[in-house]
């Protein structure tokens, strides 16, 4: 049995809108949709367009495309479902993964159809999400019934304008006949007071914390915020669709915002001095001072003499550093990488959470199931209709058999096929978003082996891929040993190549390129040879777990004896099921008796066989290297990490040409507890030898494969403590080639470098760079190896100069 580690967490729906940014109406129609919805006021808003107008340019960076933009903010939200405000929109942002998907719990509909009544009744439902009427039945239920000692006044704001103010800040419920029954079911809950837009509606909302349809929403769903995330006034035009846009969607960022309406902004200052003040106060727990201040954010949208009020309006006698202004809006939508430019962190949501251990048993088809998450006020009426809440999976292993990582797949939710049916996955930084439609359910999720897994993702992008006989021997020797965690047995160079002594051998002849080999048998070695090797290791490190008794538990090694054949003195040996009193030769045939009398002489010897994928030659093919570069990369930051990782695969290109690659796979990086979509990894992978390891056909080989997927990381390596001369010039052309701009002005590829320094040592590259030489001791430090690209410079540096 094999355990996975599971948070599963409880969240709503996030159902994007996808819309032209100067379509008002749309705009405020989603809105008021959202009121209806449990969790439907952190909806994010995607702007689509064709060419980026000025509000997204920015002179610093290259200018990307309209649909690089949006799917810049689909990156960033990782919506679970989509709404058209008009035709063609899902095709603009790269979607049509979702186009034509008519199956139960579809994932994108039209606007027009998310409150659309039914032919046969006169109410309309949500085509999407769950419906708040639930979760303010369940408020009335517990709360709203009783007399209330600290009472929360209910407000509902009239409509007065047509700029989306009033939906933008305070909510309001949509005005069609067969939608009254949201306001009226609020109503009875809150009895609100309807009022008007004002500033003192304002100071009730966002400094009383009267109840709105808006903030209704977000009935028992926590807030995932830092102490580093300081509360943002963000001052806005209501009369700007951009400005609502980014309004709504900053309440999706970590910070908690205050929004406040330019035309307000003279009524309120003083109100926004107080919060100035409030907010100006100690880290609780932090000896060193370190004080929460607040950001006055100005809209896009506002002049230059506008901003210029506004500050000029900030109390002056407030503290220092109290406060700061910021003129620009977080590009959100710019492809983010590990330690390159800021990171914004979206606002994580959770209404409940679960940790347990889940059991898969070993069958070719794996299966884990768990009972899922639903909200306490659920009901059974809509289950199986749509996508009503959300459980997102988040897994961990403790054997690499199985994949826990993918890809993100935001622009396409049916692959990988996770669960049984139709159903979508989204697949980010989170974990695995499944839809739930049922109260009291149970999710099962199929999982793939991790070559499986690789091969089935290359399958999708359009490359033939299967294994090759490398990663055949490769697969194997992981199961004997019971996955990466078993690698300890052989990060030892000693061990290793004692391991290639005692396997088969290959003699190759080439007589004018007529070439053809001779293979011979594996050979055993005294018994007391491995006993000292293993007596050496204990000694070069006490905390060691390396036993006899661990290589034999693993079939590394077996034990038999030698006896020297009488006939025809050929050295014969015997495991323990063919011991006999009398043996047979391998060599003549002939039998003779087992030499009891001379145990203790060489004619007959206790000793060890490599067996199975162990007894193959060429260090096991090359698995070795290819296994121990895995290793490295997979926990190359204390396990902060996830990684899914196949050996040797043989790839037919698109062009159709065959290429070979010693292991492909992805890293999911964490930095910061921010997790990034994984980095595909490419390898080479060399084991000993005097000579050139590295030749132009396998520098060749891996450009060819890299060419069609920017960004990956190459990565190189052996198992000697160095690369010889002409090595390193073959690597310098291939960084050269790598280092050609990508769309972004970055490197198209990064290029790790890996030595047995790295490839044998413990703990994680800071420690063993730390103890490695001179030449590495100015990298053994977090910010050289906390990610790959810094990772791929420092070995550059060591190893190219």
């Amino acid at each position: 049995m094999i355990d996975l580690h599971a948070t599963i967490r409880l969240r709503p729906t996030r159902i994007a809108l996808l819309v032209r940014p100067t379509d008002l109406t749309s705009i405020r129609k989603f809105m008021r949709i959202c009121c209806c919805m449990w969790g439907g006021r952190f909806n994010p808003i995607i702007p689509v367009f064709r060419s980026a107008p000025p509000a997204w340019q920015n002179t610093c960076s290259p200018q990307p495309s309209g649909k690089k933009i949006a799917q810049g903010y689909l990156n960033f939200f990782e919506p679970d479902a989509y709404v058209e405000a008009e035709p063609g929109l899902l095709e603009r942002c790269g979607l049509d993964a979702f186009k034509n998907k008519n199956s139960i719990g579809s994932r994108a509909v039209s606007l027009n159809r998310m409150l659309q009544p039914e032919s046969y009744r006169s109410y309309s439902e949500l085509a999407m999400g769950h419906s708040i009427t639930d979760a303010l039945h369940e408020r009335y239920e517990r709360e709203r019934q009783f007399v209330l000692r600290d009472k929360n006044e209910g407000l509902y704001v009239k409509e007065e304008s047509a700029n989306g103010l009033v939906e933008a800040m305070f909510g309001l419920y949509p005005s069609e006949k067969a939608s009254k029954y949201f306001y009226d079911i609020y109503h009875d809950v809150f009895n609100p007071s309807e009022v008007t837009a004002s500033p003192e509606t304002w100071r009730k909302v966002y400094q009383e914390h009267a109840e709105t349809p808006l903030f209704s929403t977000s009935y028992k769903i926590e807030l995932d915020r830092g102490w580093q995330n300081d509360p943002i006034v963000y001052v806005f035009n209501p009369e700007s669709p951009l400005d609502l846009i980014d309004l709504w969607n900053i309440r999706l960022e970590s910070s908690p915002i205050l929004p406040v309406p330019i035309t307000w902004w003279n009524e309120l200052v003083k109100d926004v001095n107080e919060f100035i003040r409030d907010q100006y106060r100690p880290l609780q727990g932090n000896p060193h001072g370190i004080m929460h201040t607040t950001t006055i954010e100005l809209s896009r949208s506002l002049s230059e003499d506008q901003v210029k009020e506004v500050l000029a309006q900030i109390d002056q006698n407030l503290p220092d550093r109290s406060w700061g202004a910021k003129l620009f809006r977080n590009e959100i939508w710019r492809e983010r990488q590990p330690n390159v430019g800021p990171s914004y962190n979206r606002l994580n949501l959770r209404a409940a959470e679960r940790r347990t251990t889940l059991e898969i048993k070993k069958q070719d088809y794996s299966m884990v199931k768990f009972a899922s998450l639903q909200p306490s006020f659920a009901t059974i009426a809509g289950g199986g209709r749509h996508t009503r809440w959300i459980n997102e999976v988040d897994l961990t292993s403790t054997n690499e058999v199985y994949a826990t990582s993918y890809p993100f797949n935001v622009k396409n939710p049916f692959y990988p096929r996770l669960t049984f049916g139709r159903e979508a996955i989204v697949i980010g930084r989170r974990g695995w978003s499944i839809a739930q439609s049922y109260v009291d359910s149970t999710t099962s999720i199929e999982l793939q082996k991790q070559e499986d897994a690789v091969i089935s993702y290359l399958a999708e992008l359009g490359f033939e891929t299967k294994l090759s006989e490398p990663g055949h021997i490769a697969k194997q020797v992981l199961h004997h040993i019971g996955g990466l965690w078993g690698i300890y047995l052989l990060k030892h160079q000693e061990t290793l190549r004692l391991l290639n002594e005692m396997a088969g051998r290959r003699r190759r002849h080439d007589k004018e390129n007529y070439i053809d080999e001779e293979l011979f048998g594996p050979r055993a070695k005294p018994a007391n040879r491995w006993v000292q090797l293993v007596q050496t290791r204990k000694q070069a490190d006490p905390t060691s777990r390396v036993s006899i008794s661990k290589f034999t538990d693993c079939s590394i090694i077996r034990l038999g004896t030698t006896t020297k054949c009488p006939s025809c003195t050929e050295v014969n040996w015997h495991d323990l099921n063919q011991l006999s009193y009398k043996l047979t030769c391998e060599r003549c045939l002939a039998t003779y008796p087992f030499p009891q009398g001379t145990a203790n002489t060489n004619d007959v010897l206790w000793s060890y066989r490599v067996i199975g994928p162990f007894a193959v030659h060429d260090y096991a093919r090359g698995s070795y290297g290819a296994l121990l570069a895995i290793n490295t990369l997979s926990g190359y930051h204390r396990f902060e990490n996830t990684s899914t990782f196949s050996p040797a695969l043989s790839i037919k290109l698109p062009n159709g040409e065959l290429c070979e690659v010693d292991y492909f796979g992805w890293i999911t990086e964490k930095l910061h507890g921010e997790k990034y979509n994984p980095r595909i990894v490419i390898g080479e992978a060399k084991s000993f030898g005097d000579g050139e390891l590295i030749k132009k056909k396998d520098i060749s080989q891996i450009k060819k494969v890299a060419t069609y997927f920017p960004d990956a990381v190459i990565v190189i390596t052996v198992l000697r403590d160095k690369f010889t001369a002409t090595e390193t010039d073959l690597i310098r052309s291939l960084v050269k080639w790598t280092n050609r701009f990508s769309s972004n002005r970055n490197p198209t590829n990064s290029v790790i470098l890996l030595t047995g320094i790295e490839l044998f040592g413990d703990y994680d590259l800071e420690h063993i760079w730390s103890t490695a030489g001179e030449e590495y001791t100015p990298f053994a430090n977090y910010r050289h190896c906390n990610s790959l690209d810094e990772i791929a410079r420092s070995t550059q540096k060591i190893h190219l100069g």
